[in-house]
C-alpha cells in the first residue's frame, strides 16, 4: 500500500510539475499572440504600391518570375523562415 501511494504521488507531481506548467504557458502564448497579432498587422504597410514595383521590372525578370512561380515559391519561404526562427526562440518546447 505504501508503495501505491508513493506511485499515485509521483504521478501527481508529474502532472503538477509538467503538464499544467506548459499548458498554462502555451495558453498565454495562444492569447499573447491572438491579441497581439492584429496589433502588429495594423502598423504594416499596404500593398497599394506593389503592383507600381512590378510594373516597373523588366519583362525577362517578369518571365523568371512567372516560370519560378514566384506568387507560391515566395510566401511559403517567408513563412518557412519565420517559423523556423520563431521554433528556434522557444525553450521549453522539448
Amino acid at each position: 500500500m505504501p508503495l501505491l501511494i508513493a506511485a499515485l504521488g509521483e504521478i501527481l507531481a508529474f502532472v503538477f510539475r509538467q503538464i499544467v506548467v506548459k499548458f498554462i504557458l502555451f495558453t498565454v502564448m495562444y492569447l499573447l499572440l491572438t491579441q497581439l497579432a492584429p496589433l502588429v498587422t495594423s502598423y504594416l504597410p499596404n500593398g497599394a504600391n506593389v503592383s507600381s514595383l512590378f510594373n516597373s521590372l523588366p519583362s525577362a525578370v517578369l518571365w523568371f518570375l512567372n516560370i519560378s512561380a514566384f506568387d507560391v515559391t515566395f510566401p511559403m519561404i517567408i513563412v518557412a523562415y519565420f517559423t523556423r526562427f520563431f521554433i528556434r526562440r522557444i525553450p521549453f518546447i522539448g
